[in-house]
């Protein structure tokens, strides 16, 4: 997955400020939204240029990322980036 937006939250700060224990090495962001750039042989839930987003995951700060094709959420064409990685943490 090419990531395109990843959200921060307070949990991410709380592991730079070390307030919680860091898993080494840290992978912060627990929320991402972007584009399948590849995907496995047996994968058949989502294809190559799919917007998705995905959550809970972490490491969404870095350009690409290797995620469980299952748990991706496919993002409708009217919901952007920055919402559909912002919305996967949210409560309404």
């Amino acid at each position: 997955m090419c990531i395109a937006a990843s959200g921060v939250n307070f949990i991410d700060v709380y592991f730079r400020t070390g307030l919680y224990k860091r898993i080494s090495p840290s992978r912060s962001a627990a929320e991402g939204a972007g584009t399948v750039e590849a995907v496995g042989a047996e994968v058949a839930e989502v294809a190559v240029g799919r917007p998705c987003s995905l959550t809970p995951w972490r490491g969404f700060l870095r350009r690409y990322a290797v995620v469980p094709a299952a748990l991706l959420v496919k993002i409708p064409i009217a919901i952007d980036f920055q919402t559909a990685a912002a919305i996967m943490l949210s409560r309404v």
